[in-house]
């Protein structure tokens, strides 16, 4: 899946994303953050810097967060230029397959 085809909205977070291919906690709450953050965006997936990723979460976010989005840059699901992160065709791939999975469950 492209980012064309799926967008935010296209994915149900309604029970989170636990036991998704990201296989860490805090991975699945930060893809459930840019999920809202680009619902928040008119639908699409956001480019953001880690100031308007803290700006735009409804949550107290920690440095721990910074973190782990440094950490989807490292597995290819995010890309990093300067200081924007950019959401890559992997990482939505990721969270449409774990959906599809769940509405065959």
């Amino acid at each position: 899946m492209i980012k064309e085809q799926v967008k935010p909205n296209d994915i149900d977070i309604s029970r989170g994303l636990g036991g998704s291919l990201l296989q860490k906690s805090e991975k699945e709450t930060i893809a459930c953050n840019i999920i809202v953050i680009g619902r928040k965006s008119g639908d699409n997936w956001p480019e953001f810097s880690w100031e308007q990723y803290v700006n735009l979460c409804e949550h107290e976010v920690t440095g721990a967060e910074h973190a782990v989005l440094d950490q989807l840059v490292k597995e290819d699901l995010l890309s990093c230029e300067g200081s924007v992160y950019r959401i890559r065709d992997k990482f939505i791939a990721i969270l449409w397959d774990f959906v599809a999975d769940a509405l065959k469950s």
